[in-house]
């Protein structure tokens, strides 16, 4: 009997410890869940005192091997709060100190969990901004604090970790470790091409043209791994082209869309097209424009890219003969119509122009050809001729606000002062309308 009264006191015991465990990590994940909601909207002192108290809530003299996530979190959280603190404190002395109690708050979760990016991240940001700090606190002093260790730390936890790699760079940037600095930017051109093409890269503090031969390194390392050579290619396209390099520029993006050709879209060619162009082959561009129309998903607004790519390197010529060898082959006539009317004007040929959009009016009238009517008017100052044609545009386009203006010019031009106040009234209401 003695024995088993033992063994019910004792399973009562534990019964009550497990209970008391429970109900005490769960109202220090509340706290810490409070806390984080502050720390997100920016109240960080509440946030400190919702952070200790569920670092005080943790059960059983905070064991690390049953709670470890829960005491890495809220050091964590803390330390990243405590550095808030310290970035908005103005005294330098106070924030020095709040510096180091960060430090101390992520450098005791990064103990616990070493293998954890996100305390690394936290102490590596924290001892940078100590090492500057102390430095120009104490510029005769030896500065006890050197970041370097945490971001060396950094890439061997995540070698591959895109953002770990610009952190560092942004490091070696500011310490002027400049053969530290290529070398990473080198990394960061192998894991992610893109960003050189989409501007991430070229955004940083730390890029300058210096870094282009680390770059060019990069690139050329990830097409020969096979990482990301569609990419990379498409990025040594830039690069070269940015330098008026048209020759390897045309040949690196051919490279580049000959790679997983089903994700070409239309600007992949038009971009080949003005290679093309820049390279004076006329032939091999009218066919890379003509693979970005066949798999167009807006035909009207393609023709007026490629137009524009023929207008910004003044081959008007080119494109008339472009476009009048394959307007036929499209249903949609009048976007072909419109910007070969367009090209004309811009050469001089109002009357060509003029002929061509009559006889698109003929067969499909739209408020843009009796806007072009309406500017070869006024060149030609028959204002009566530009009212009509202006006033017709107006009334198939009413949104457009700039028809309002010229209407009223058309106006004015024939002394009808108070229409032409009317129009741009009008003007002024279809600004105001969006």
């Amino acid at each position: 009997m003695v024995d088993l009264g033992c063994k019910t006191l004792f399973f009562i015991f534990c019964f009550i410890l497990f209970f008391y465990g429970m109900i005490s990590i769960s109202v220090s994940r509340y706290q810490s869940y409070l806390g984080t909601k502050s720390f997100n909207r920016g109240k960080l002192d509440p946030a400190v005192s919702h952070f200790n108290n569920a670092l005080s809530l943790i059960p059983f003299g905070q064991w690390e091997h049953m709670f470890g996530p829960d005491l890495v979190r809220n050091k964590m959280m803390l330390g990243k709060t405590v550095y808030r603190l310290a970035i908005k404190e103005a005294d330098s002395d106070k924030r020095l100190n709040l510096l180091e109690t960060s430090r101390q708050y992520l450098l005791n979760a990064h103990t616990i969990s070493p293998l954890d990016i996100k305390p690394v991240k936290g102490l590596a940001l924290s001892l940078k901004t100590l090492e500057f700090e102390f430095k120009n606190h104490f510029p005769e002093k030896h500065n006890p604090y050197n970041a370097l260790p945490m971001y060396q730390k950094m890439a061997q936890i995540r070698p591959n970790g895109l953002t770990v790699h610009y952190m560092i760079a942004r490091y070696f940037f500011k310490k002027e470790m400049h053969d530290d600095l290529k070398k990473t930017v080198e990394h960061i051109a192998f894991l992610r091409p893109d960003d050189f093409l989409n501007g991430d890269l070229t955004s940083e503090p730390f890029y300058d043209e210096t870094l282009n031969a680390s770059l060019v390194k990069g690139f050329e390392h990830s097409i020969a791994r096979d990482v990301h050579p569609r990419g990379a290619y498409m990025a040594l396209s830039k690069l070269t082209e940015e330098r008026d390099e048209y020759q390897p520029a045309l040949e690196n993006y051919k490279r580049a869309v000959r790679i997983r050709e089903s994700a070409n879209k239309s600007y992949h060619y038009q971009r080949l097209g003005f290679l093309y162009l820049k390279n004076r082959l006329f032939q091999e561009a009218f066919a890379s424009f003509n693979k970005s129309l066949d798999i167009s998903l807006n035909l009207t607004k393609d023709i007026h890219t490629i137009f524009r790519i023929f207008k910004k390197e003044n081959q008007i010529d080119e494109f008339i003969k472009y476009a009048g060898s394959v307007k036929d082959q499209y249903k949609n006539l009048q976007p072909f119509g419109m910007v070969i009317a367009r090209a004309r004007i811009k050469q001089g040929f109002d009357n060509l122009a003029k002929a061509g959009l009559l006889k698109m009016l003929a067969e499909q009238p739209g408020p843009e050809v009796f806007y072009l009517l309406s500017n070869i008017a006024e060149k030609e100052g028959n204002w009566d001729e530009m009212e009509v044609y202006i006033q017709r545009a107006s009334v198939l386009d009413p949104d457009n606000c700039q028809y309002y203006l010229k209407f009223a010019k058309a106006l004015y031009k024939q002394g009808k002062v108070y229409q032409a106040k009317e129009k741009e009234a009008l003007k002024i209401k279809c600004l105001q309308n969006g």
